[in-house]
This record gives structure tokens, sequence and C-alpha cells, in this order.
């Protein structure tokens, strides 16, 4: 929510879990493991929707990687928790894209990992769509009739 920076966040877990605040940044690190199908299918709705990124990420961290993978293009809007001040599952922070992207939420669709995430989202009205993998995320969006070329 923005109360911490990234160099703060990385301390604290680093004490809670014995290791160095690098070493904890650099398992963060490990963690980005862009999916190219995902990216593939983002870059195929790009010319007909508009999209936006909602992310709970350290804004550092996450624009980071929006960057060396050159992603950032890919979105109309960024929405990043500690830069707004709000952080999923606070309805806020879907309404806040919403808005940025001026689109209602009846005709919005919204994908998380995170089942909290997609139930706060579907209570202010937004499609809700559980990311387990490409695949079922593509089966999804082709039942829900969403052009992908």
């Amino acid at each position: 929510m923005g109360k911490v920076s990234e160099d703060e966040l990385f301390s604290n877990l680093a004490a809670l879990v014995h290791k160095t605040p690098k070493e904890v940044g650099d398992e963060f690190q490990g963690f980005v493991k862009p999916n190219s199908e995902v990216i593939g299918l983002i870059k195929k709705l790009k010319p007909f929707y508009k999209l936006g990124l909602c992310s709970n990420s350290p804004s550092d961290f996450i624009r980071s990687i929006l960057k060396s993978q050159k992603l950032i293009d890919l979105f109309d809007v960024v929405v990043i928790s500690n830069e707004c001040g709000i952080i999923k599952p606070d309805q806020r922070i879907y309404k806040l894209v919403l808005d940025k992207l001026t689109v209602q939420s009846e005709n919005s669709i919204f994908v998380d990992d995170n089942p909290v995430h997609i139930e706060a989202a579907e209570a202010i009205g937004m499609k809700g769509v559980l990311f387990s993998d490409f695949q079922e995320l593509n089966s999804v969006f082709t039942k829900l009739g969403i052009k992908t070329s």
C-alpha cells in the first residue's frame, strides 16, 4: 500500500527468514518468469481492447520487470497498490482501474490467480477469470467471445 519502501519490505522479510535483504530481493527476482503464451495473447488483445494491469507487487519491482521485458506499452493503464495506497482485494482499486480505462464494470474482465481478488472484482460487477494456465485462459476467452486475432 506504499506504507513501506521496497528496501524496508525486503529488510523486514529478510529478518523473518534469516536472510539478507539482497537475498530476499534476489529471490523475488527469481520468481519472475514471464509467460510467453500469455504475453502473446495480450499482444493479440491490445488492438481490440483497453488493457489494464493491477498489481500488489512493489512498484520498483513490477516497473523494472515491465521495462526490462518491454511490456509497459501493452497496457493502457498500470495501477500498482503502493502507488495508489489501495491493495487488492479492496474494491476501490478495481474501480480506480475502471475509471482510468473509462470502462464500466459490466463491460470488463478481470484475470487473476487469487480467488479472493476475483471475488472482489465480481462484487463490483466485473467478470472474473481465475488464471491457472494459458490453455484454460484461452479457452475461457474463446467461450466469452473475446477476439484474439
